[in-house]
């Protein structure tokens, strides 16, 4: 989650550019952040509509009553609780959700008719059918919280062995949002993540050969460098125009103080 903010190339566009990106680096999924929300439903749903490959997940963002005050339905139009995968002829389940409290981090008008619900259970149900209708060998949750925005219940309940799938409800969790790096074992379950801006990269590795799945890695890598991509650089260079340009460099306001000039670019 929040892909798409922090640089103009994909401000100007709301997220366009690098949902196209992320078309061509094949991603599979992504979990709403809150940030995703900055610019109102329609631009997910725009986003969504040209994101063939990449699944946008939020298991736990649902439709409100605002009258009864109760959660509706999941927000099916904005994202999918879970996406199935296959490697190397093991199913995979995959499921996003984003953290409750987020909510309020976002402009009202936008989520007016929208709730973040409690994820615990949320999780728990679609992991039991995953894992018991779907037979996934694995499922990852892809969480836009933190380690400590996740509660105890949480991950206590997550880590744990499911009464009716007999195996633990998750079997590895990419956590998000507070942009640190995180890289815990929790009931011997690995919750990681990847710090932010491409520093970091989280990798889990899994051994299938015995009788449950054995976490071999979990680690968060430091990118220590990187070279372009053409096919990359071609999507970016098409939002590149003129008119981009004469707006990044417009100079819209210059601080002054004793020891040096900061200028402030649009």
């Amino acid at each position: 989650g929040d892909l798409w903010q922090d640089t103009y190339e994909s401000n100007s566009n709301k997220g366009k550019c690098l949902t196209e990106v992320m078309e061509e680096m094949n991603l599979e999924a992504l979990s709403l952040g809150n940030h995703e929300f900055d610019w109102g439903l329609d631009t997910i749903k725009e986003n969504r509509s040209i994101a063939s490959k990449c699944e946008f997940l939020g298991a736990n963002i649902f439709y409100y009553d605002n009258e009864n005050k109760v959660p509706l339905e999941q927000a099916s139009d904005l994202a999918s609780p879970y996406k199935i995968i296959e490697r190397n002829g093991y199913k995979i389940g995959l499921i996003g959700i984003i953290g409750e409290k987020q909510i309020t981090s976002i402009t009202s008008s936008i989520w007016e008719n929208l709730t973040f619900v409690e994820p615990t259970e949320v999780v728990a149900n679609y992991s039991d059918y995953l894992k018991s209708e779907e037979n996934c060998d694995l499922v990852i949750l892809l969480a836009h919280a933190s380690i400590d925005d996740l509660s105890l219940n949480f991950k206590n309940k997550l880590t744990s062995v499911s009464d009716i799938s007999n195996k633990p409800y998750i079997d590895a969790c990419f956590t998000a949002h507070s942009h640190n790096l995180e890289n815990e074992l929790i009931n011997d379950i690995p919750f990681v993540q990847g710090q932010y801006a491409g520093k970091y990269v989280s990798h889990i590795e899994f051994d299938m050969r015995g009788e449950k799945p054995l976490v071999t890695t979990h680690e968060t890598l430091l990118v220590e460098s990187t070279k372009s991509d053409p096919k990359v650089d071609k999507i970016i260079d098409k939002y590149i125009t003129k008119e981009f340009k004469a707006k990044r460099d417009e100079i819209v306001c210059t601080f002054v103080n004793q020891t040096k000039i900061n200028t402030t670019y649009a």
